[in-house]
């Protein structure tokens, strides 16, 4: 079993300071905040490059709400969630992943789908 930690409960004020935190701490993985997730692609490679820590998860930071009372939010949530992956799959070059399904943009032994 890995230990994993959502960036947002690391302090720190740059993504890189919280992976220093996290690897500090014991953890094994992050899992990212996806909000803005395209904008941080660079940041988030630099930090890791180089370093055991694994990204983990994608917390998918949508627009909208899936329990809403408004059928409105629920549509936008559904939208956004259904059109992350395929932005994320661009920003990041490619989904990798492993058998531990753990994926990681910073080891070569990782398949790119």
């Amino acid at each position: 079993m890995r230990l994993g930690i959502q960036e947002n409960l690391l302090p720190g004020e740059t993504f890189e300071e919280k992976v220093r935190k996290a690897e500090e701490y014991g953890f094994d993985c992050i899992e990212l905040w996806g909000h803005n997730l395209e904008g941080r692609v660079k940041e988030i490679k630099d930090a890791l490059r180089g370093r055991d820590l694994q990204i983990s998860t994608i917390c998918s930071g949508y627009r909208g709400s899936l329990l809403s009372s408004e059928k409105e939010q629920r549509d936008i949530a559904v939208k956004d969630i259904k059109k992350a992956p395929q932005d994320w799959g661009r920003s990041w070059g490619g989904w990798s992943y492993r058998d531990t399904h753990f994926w990681s943009i910073t080891d070569p032994r990782f398949v790119t789908l």
